[in-house]
C-alpha cells in the first residue's frame, strides 16, 4: 500500500530529518516540567511529542496544524505514547488559545510555509505569556540547501507537486 503524503514524511523524512532536529533543539532549549507548551505547525507531531517527554506528566503539550492529514498521522503516533497531548486543527494565523497560555512556543520548521509570518509571529506572542520562551527554526532557501533541494526535485518526479513543496 502507498502512503499517503502525511504517512510517507512520518515515516522517512521524520527519523531521517526532524527527530533528529527537534532532539538537537530542544536538547539546548528544553522547557521546564510542568510546562504548557504548543507547538505551532506540528505537522505529524514530533517536537510535540519530543516535548511531552521533557514536560513530564504536570505539562501538557498542544499541537496546531493547518493540514488535517499530517494531523491524523500525528493522532494515531500519540495514542502509542500515552503522553498529555492535544492536537488542534487551525491556523497559526488565527490560533485558538488565550492570550498568554503557553510557557513556551516551538514552530520548527513552519514559519517559511505560513502566508503572513508577520502575523503568525503575533498570533505565538499573544499566546506566549510574558517571559514566556518561543523556538523557532527555518530552512534556508533550497538553493542554499542542496541536499534539501534534491529532495524536492525527486518528490516533485516522483510523488506530486505537493509533496514537493518543501519551501514556498
Amino acid at each position: 500500500m502507498i502512503p499517503t503524503p502525511a504517512e510517507a514524511y512520518e515515516q522517512y523524512l521524520v527519523p531521517a530529518i526532524f527527530e533528529p532536529w527537534a532532539t538537537k533543539v530542544l536538547r539546548a532549549h528544553p522547557p521546564k516540567p510542568g510546562s504548557r507548551v504548543l507547538d505551532v505547525a506540528c505537522g505529524t507531531g514530533i517536537a510535540a511529542r519530543s516535548t511531552a517527554a521533557l514536560v513530564g506528566g504536570t505539562g501538557r503539550v498542544d499541537g496546531v496544524d493547518a493540514d488535517e492529514a499530517m494531523l491524523a498521522v500525528a493522532r494515531r503516533a500519540h495514542a502509542h505514547d500515552g503522553a498529555r497531548l492535544a492536537w488542534h486543527h487551525a491556523s497559526a494565523l488565527e490560533l485558538p488559545f488565550e492570550a498568554g497560555r503557553f510557557d513556551a512556543v516551538l514552530c520548527f520548521e513552519g514559519l517559511q510555509f505560513f502566508a503572513d509570518r508577520a502575523l503568525a509571529v503575533r498570533e505565538v506572542r499573544r499566546v506566549l505569556r510574558p517571559g514566556g520562551m518561543f523556538l523557532g527554526t527555518v530552512w534556508g532557501p533550497l538553493a542554499e540547501n542542496p541536499a534539501y533541494e534534491a529532495l524536492a526535485v525527486g518528490l516533485r518526479r516522483l510523488v506530486s507537486d505537493d509533496a514537493a513543496r518543501l519551501a514556498p
